[in-house]
């Protein structure tokens, strides 16, 4: 049997980049710097008062919290993980929260998006060159210690407990939206106003206007194709963040397997969604992080279920729900902020 391979190497997983062009008169207002941090680029745009250092303590919180969340580093995960199983291993108040916020929509969506996902990522390798297709005996195993039952919460102390010792947690999915959050409450607490805030083009939160004194234009990327838009968010005060299989992934036998993974089969989400775009308000305090969670479990449970889960939100949260045919299922008030731009999509 001939095997052909392709794989994709990006930092970012999902299909969401900013669009946006300066005036000439509005750049000097303007500020943008970046740097590379937990494996992708973390740039901040914003305008005000000593910005400059603004967007450096943004940097220095975000490397402390790389140590805590990423499990190649000594902090919290890395110790939760290399702990013998049934040991409850205090966390970080930002661990902490980053974790029960997961938690709670790992039970809300029965799974279909979980912390402890790592025994999977790892794996099947996906964006890696040894990304492979796992005998279905790895696979049983690895689906059984991503269920979300396996890691265990005790909020008297801030721990967390694996009950197995093969369970590992992976916060790649969801690190970036927290990161998000905690870069807007820096440039609130320094009375910046208008910014835009992208993390690994795959979690945003657009503060305010931009260069041109309007909404923040989020190109969100055809889910069909590695280049080109199918539609234009704008936005003002919200998160916006986007899950899709186009940019990560390998092909064997002319068969695409994604990078998001389902938690229940053990394998890449195979569902009637090429892409779902989730838009959170600014009331919302963990705006970003929501909004990472839930597109991926939208994207995992199917146009159907992930559709009656979203509708089931506050309508502080809205998506939009693209299927195999182009057709996009609006929640809530997307298209308040969403307008579609190719012809070949269009609302449902």
């Amino acid at each position: 049997m001939s095997v052909s391979r392709k794989i994709v190497f990006l930092a970012a997983a999902i299909t969401v980049a900013a669009l946006f062009v300066m005036h000439p008169s509005a750049v000097p207002k303007f500020h943008e710097k970046s740097t590379l941090l937990l494996y992708t680029v973390i740039k901040i745009t914003a305008a005000g008062n000593d910005t400059d250092s603004a967007i450096d303590e943004i940097f220095t919180h975000t490397k402390n919290l790389a140590v805590d969340f990423d499990n190649k580093e000594k902090g919290d995960i890395s110790r939760l993980n290399a702990a013998p199983s049934g040991e409850y291993v205090p966390l970080s108040e930002n661990t902490w929260h980053i974790l029960s916020v997961a938690d709670k929509y790992a039970r809300a969506t029965d799974g279909a998006f979980t912390a402890n996902i790592g025994a999977l990522t790892s794996l099947w390798n996906i964006g890696k060159k040894n990304a492979r297709i796992p005998s279905d005996e790895e696979i049983t195993r690895a689906s059984y210690l991503a269920d979300y039952h396996r890691l265990h919460f005790r909020e008297s102390n801030m721990s967390a407990m694996r009950d197995d010792d093969g369970v590992k947690l992976h916060l790649g999915g969801f690190a970036k939206g927290f990161i998000a959050d905690e870069a807007r409450k820096i440039l609130e607490r320094r009375s910046v106003k208008n910014a835009l805030i992208d993390i690994g083009t795959s979690s945003m939160y657009a503060m305010g206007k931009n260069p041109k004194n309007e909404p923040w234009q989020i190109g969100i990327k055809n889910p069909r194709q590695n280049d080109g838009y199918f539609a234009v968010a704008s936005l003002s005060d919200a998160a916006l963040s986007t899950s899709a299989a186009t940019e990560q992934f390998f092909e064997i036998d002319g068969k695409r397997y994604g990078h998001i993974l389902n938690p229940a089969t053990g394998k890449p989400a195979d569902t009637d969604v090429l892409s779902v775009t989730i838009v959170v308000d600014g009331t919302e305090t963990d705006g970003a992080l929501i909004a990472d969670i839930v597109s991926t479990a939208v994207f995992v449970m199917g146009k159907e279920k992930g559709g009656a889960f979203v509708a089931s939100l506050p309508e502080t949260v809205s998506a939009a729900i693209v299927d195999n045919d182009g057709k996009v299922t609006a929640i809530h008030k997307i298209k308040n902020y969403m307008k579609i731009v190719d012809d070949n999509f269009s609302w449902e």
